[in-house]
């Protein structure tokens, strides 16, 4: 009967656009980030990252902007292009490395990041592709109200300072405009000229990091 039951399920095609979906508190991040019990397993996580990224270099700055101390990390592996971005680090449990090892879980930086800090913009640049940046943050998700996390995420055409229409994902304009407004309201970076400004430390490819609002524990006045 069970394999009678799973060949009825198998014949059924549903659409899934259709059907609910898992809603994730606006806790999750912080929450999920005590999975770290000490921050140096957290930057483990996201050196490991860079590694895997095909970095060969990786810089960690200490710096102020507009009054507010960040921390920077910088590689200069692959990149990632919007979807990976939104698939990786801005995405809950998903990953595509390594699931027949079983040793993947794609939560790394999704928890390793708030471990660190309250705020993490993530920057990052694909040879010949486009910039894109995603912002975690935990205090962004506990100042809302709604049962949902949000992750903004904004990319930019090839020249100019144009928000891209279309980078292959279902980011729409509408959204990627409304998180670049989020973004310069509640980062370091007040003006979209200085936000774009960060990606020159990458050169052709790379991802950087900047973290602000440090976890206790990072003692940088």
């Amino acid at each position: 009967r069970a394999a009678s039951a799973e060949a009825e399920m198998a014949d059924v095609k549903p659409s899934l656009p259709l059907l609910p979906s898992m809603r994730t508190a606006p806790s999750f991040l912080s929450s999920n980030a005590q999975s770290h019990l000490h921050p140096l397993s957290a930057w483990a996580d996201i050196l490991d990252n860079c590694r895997e990224g095909e970095a060969t270099r990786i810089d960690i700055n200490v710096r102020s902007v507009s009054q507010q101390i960040v921390v920077e990390i910088i590689d200069n592996g692959c990149g990632m292009d919007e979807k990976q971005l939104r698939d990786g680090i801005l995405s809950i449990g998903y990953t595509d490395k390594g699931l027949e090892t079983g040793k993947h879980y794609g939560m790394g930086s999704t928890t390793s990041i708030p471990r660190l800090a309250t705020d993490g913009l993530i920057l990052s640049l694909t040879r010949g592709g486009l910039p894109t940046v995603g912002y975690l943050s935990t205090r962004l998700s506990d100042q809302r109200t709604e049962n949902q996390t949000v992750v903004p995420q904004c990319t930019w055409a090839r020249t100019g300072s144009v928000l891209q229409t279309n980078a292959g994902t279902d980011v729409t304009f509408e959204q990627r405009a409304e998180s670049l407004k989020v973004i310069l309201a509640h980062s370091p970076f007040s003006s979209e000229g200085a936000l774009r400004r960060e990606f020159d430390a990458l050169g052709q490819a790379g991802t950087k990091i900047v973290l602000w609002n440090l976890s206790a524990e990072h003692q940088l006045e």
